[in-house]
């Protein structure tokens, strides 16, 4: 566990380090958001309630001809409150860094965070790493999560789940996920997409390990797939099979994830998940549900609503 840290806290000093060098003529500016905003989890007691603040670093190089580059760095520091009976309070302090660069078909990006959480079940470390890129009529991603005690918070937004575990509960785990998607039938708007995702216990062998590949169709501004593969499990191997609906502005104003599967790594049966998240200006909504069948056929439903004013 102690090595992954390391790894993680490395791979992010790399990401902010290349943050600390400023070239000539670059535009470089700094804020502070203040976080507040109320949510309901279905599974939980009663909805919670965000305060906190974030310092935001930006830095912008380039132009269209030579290539744009932006850098981000925030350091965050919350508090989600419970509004039950118990009114049990989440402290987060933590950094998160992400470049991207774009010139012309090429498109690159590097993310990285590290948190640390303290609750009703103690501390709690989340740290992830993740790049991305496209060239041409080739794109991939890969990111690697490191949870420790599974100790989760309430996801405000769709990039909170990277540290959020689907059951409370469980021990501390490591989760990954590639893929890569080419665009083989230009007239036809058809691409052919392979997905793989991982999932292990950190205090034990074994894991799972789903792999899934089948085409990709584009429907407007929205990529249809549907994927057929294997589920690898310590207790043998199953057939998986699954369908996923992406739509998302291009200026990232919006963004909606529906996908159903046969199985998943997290859990023992068939999973639908969704997600739906749109931000403004002065305000930001999402909303997700995932719904899925346990080893002894009884369904889990959990449900995230949240609202967050930004000031």
């Amino acid at each position: 566990m102690r090595t992954s840290l390391a790894w993680a806290a490395w791979a992010l000093a790399l990401v902010l380090g290349a943050f600390s060098c400023h070239p000539v003529g670059a535009q470089s500016g700094t804020s502070i958001q203040l976080l507040s905003g109320v949510g309901y989890h279905s599974t939980g007691d009663s909805p919670s309630v965000l305060v906190g603040a974030e310092y935001v670093s930006t830095t912008r190089t380039g132009s269209f001809f030579s290539g744009i580059q932006e850098t981000r760095v925030a350091f965050h520091l919350s508090d989600v409150v419970s509004l039950g009976a118990g009114g049990e309070s989440t402290y987060t302090v933590g950094v998160e860094g992400s470049w991207q660069r774009r010139q012309g078909v090429v498109q690159l990006g590097a993310e990285a965070s590290l948190h640390y959480r303290y609750g009703g079940a103690g501390w709690a470390r989340i740290a992830g790493v993740g790049a991305r890129g496209v060239t041409g009529r080739v794109q991939g991603m890969l990111r690697l999560d490191y949870v420790e005690n599974a100790y989760s918070t309430f996801p405000w937004f769709q990039r909170d789940l990277n540290g959020v575990a689907p059951r409370d509960g469980e021990d501390s785990f490591y989760r990954a996920t590639a893929s890569v998607s080419a665009l083989v039938l230009p007239a036809s708007n058809l691409t052919w997409s392979q997905e793989i995702r991982w999932r292990r216990p950190a205090t034990e062998g074994g894991g799972n390990l789903g792999m899934a590949t089948g085409p990709e169709f584009r429907l407007g501004d929205g990529r249809l797939a549907t994927q057929a593969g294997i589920l690898l499990r310590p207790d043998g191997a199953m057939p998986l099979g699954q369908i996923r609906y992406e739509l998302q502005d291009r200026e990232g104003r919006y963004s909606l994830f529906l996908a159903a599967a046969t199985a998943s790594v997290e859990g023992d049966g068939p999973v639908l998940y969704g997600w739906w998240e749109t931000e403004s200006e002065g305000i930001g909504l999402a909303a997700a549900v995932r719904l899925e069948r346990s080893h002894e056929g009884e369904l889990n439903p959990a449900i995230y609503f949240s609202i967050q004013p930004k000031f």
